[in-house]
């Protein structure tokens, strides 16, 4: 694998959707939900659909950082982390790296957000704990 994508609320709908999309994109997926049996659901079916597939499943809460950071540190061991689609949680929006006000969306060609830095190249939206552990992980030309 040549890059990994991390998807909560992977187990179903829009989540899965996303997953399977990566996965055909030749990423390492991991999912994370709060259901393990909606994950092991998830993984069954795209591993029947892909059965070279690496899907990596993570029973965790978006609301617990320590579990994101862990699973985020764990996925990006198995090929380097580029893609986050953090499709579950719950929390504010926060610039990148840190909680605060603002949008914390960053776009490509370093427009600046709600006190994002100048220069970086993420594009980013993060509506749960997802977003800040990625965006360290991640190259600058990875996604979230």
């Amino acid at each position: 694998m040549t890059h990994s994508a991390f998807v909560t609320g992977g187990g179903s709908g829009i989540g899965l959707a996303c997953a399977r999309q990566f996965v055909q994109q030749g990423a390492a997926i991991g999912l994370m939900g709060r259901t393990e049996t909606k994950l092991l659901e998830a993984e069954a079916t795209i591993l029947n659909e892909y059965p070279q597939a690496t899907v990596k499943l993570f029973v965790g809460d978006t609301a617990d950082e320590a579990s994101v950071s862990a699973a985020l540190k764990q996925l990006d061991t198995v090929a380097p982390l580029t893609k986050v689609v953090a499709n579950a949680g719950v929390g504010g929006l926060a610039p990148a790296g840190g909680r605060g006000a603002g949008t914390g969306c960053v776009h490509a060609g370093g427009r600046r957000d709600a006190g994002v830095p100048r220069g970086s190249r993420r594009s980013m939206t993060s509506s749960s704990s997802s977003g800040a552990g990625a965006a360290a992980l991640m190259p600058d030309d990875g996604s979230l």
